[in-house]
């Protein structure tokens, strides 16, 4: 259903928030104004005072029409029109009969309502609004309830049955609106409780479908690198007895083939671990960290050429996980590698630096960049920045989840044939 309507006997087609809370007030409101202006209508026809029916049919009008612009979605302004109607009419009628009468009564119903219905989203128009019959009523008592001059349309009348009739009406509207807020509020929170209730169910199903999803896919992945290890053995054995050029040629394309499906079953078990385990720190020696992973991507084609440039702490040792910082350095390196130039001076900077939050790590190198456009999308699941890339996708997806289950934080700098720079910090402590 639209938010904008709404029906006020069934709550089930109420939008239970705030908003909506002040704009069916008013609605409730508008409805019980109308009532009265009918009775006032009534009564003055009734008495004679056709100068009083033409002003209750226009009061009719207006109030209808806010009663109209609210269920139109113009709620704000139905709001607005409705407050300062029912201030100016309790304005005027105060200047034109005898205090005595005590017409200024239904300004503390107009405050009530004015408070009611307006949430805190313009705090300013609100608390404009309440204060405004507080400006009316001051007004009128400095200048004695003749703030038009002497006019009293009910001169000579001697009508003894005003004053209790406005006070009790008035005391009536303040209760209506009191209570229909209190019924309100019930039902939301009802309504609530029960969304708060269903919403618990579907985590603790969402939670454990996550869990068998998590725990299918890193026993699967395993699963998988056992027979790719044998098929990998056997290639390995038939090298030695097959010598024919062109099916040594397939053997290496194969082996080739079998180590990315390893490489992009290592990833899922890195997402799927980072995933279940918890964070745990331990004492790491960054300096033989940095150097272990540098070694494990030497076989990355054209590695050997990269000159690796660290930079580390005088300090070598702080609390982390080691797991997962392994795992985020290794991706972070090996894309470097894989997406550097092929001559020149090929160079890439690793450097950690202690500050106040932690460690941060930088990884630089003068590759071939990334464009602009493309640099808001690298850190997305299977994402590939390059036509020539053939990995996974998931590389930088991975380190950008494992820096957020360590609560870090990750930014990049880069440009186009010039290279990249990736800057990671993660808390020590």
């Amino acid at each position: 259903m639209n938010k904008s309507k709404f029906t006020l006997g069934d709550w089930s087609e109420v939008d239970k928030t705030n908003e909506q809370r002040g704009n069916v007030l008013l609605s409730l409101f508008a409805i019980i104004s109308i009532f009265i202006c009918l009775i006032q209508v009534i009564v003055d026809s009734f008495n004679g005072v056709y100068y009083g029916v033409l002003m209750d049919c226009i009061i009719l009008l207006i109030v209808a029409s806010t009663y109209l612009l609210n269920l139109k979605g113009k709620h704000l302004l139905a709001k607005v029109l409705f407050i300062l109607t029912l201030n100016v009419i309790a304005f005027i009628y105060a200047n034109i009969v005898p205090k005595e009468t005590g017409t200024y009564f239904y300004f503390f119903p107009v405050i009530g309502m004015a408070s009611l219905i307006f949430d805190n989203k313009n705090p300013l128009l609100k608390n404009t609004l309440i204060i405004l019959p507080i400006v009316c009523v001051f007004i009128l008592e400095l200048t004695n309830y003749q703030a038009f001059g002497a006019i009293n349309i009910q001169e000579g009348i001697d009508d003894p049955y005003s004053f209790p009739i406005n006070l009790f009406i008035s005391i009536i509207l303040t209760s209506l609106g009191i209570l229909q807020m209190m019924v309100i509020n019930r039902k939301i929170d009802v309504k609530r409780l029960q969304i708060t209730d269903e919403l618990k169910h579907r985590n603790t199903d969402l939670q454990k479908t996550n869990t068998e999803l998590d725990h299918f896919v890193y026993s699967t992945s395993h699963d998988l690198k056992a027979p790719l290890s044998s098929i990998s053995g056997l290639i390995n054995i038939a090298k030695l007895e097959v010598k024919e050029e062109k099916a040594l040629e397939y053997f290496g394309m194969i082996d080739g083939r079998i180590d990315k499906l390893n490489a992009f079953i290592k990833d899922i078990i890195d997402l799927s671990r980072n995933a279940r385990l918890d964070v745990v720190r331990n004492e790491v020696d960054v300096a033989e960290l940095i150097d272990s992973v540098i070694e494990n991507n030497r076989y990355i084609k054209d590695a050997e050429s990269i000159n690796f440039i660290k930079s580390v702490p005088a300090k070598h040792r702080f609390p982390m996980d080691k797991a997962r910082v392994e795992v985020l350095l290794n991706n972070l390196i090996s894309n470097a590698i894989k997406y550097h130039k092929h001559e020149g001076d090929r160079w890439i900077k690793i450097s950690i630096l202690k500050v106040v939050k932690g460690l941060r790590f930088e990884i630089e190198d003068n590759g071939i960049g990334i464009d602009n456009s493309q640099q808001g999308k690298i850190f997305n699941m299977f994402y590939r920045g390059h036509e020539e890339s053939e990995g996974s996708g998931l590389g930088l997806y991975i380190v950008s989840d494992v820096v957020s289950k360590l609560k870090g934080d990750i930014s990049l700098t880069s440009e186009l044939d010039r290279g990249t720079k990736i800057t990671v910090v993660i808390p020590t402590a």
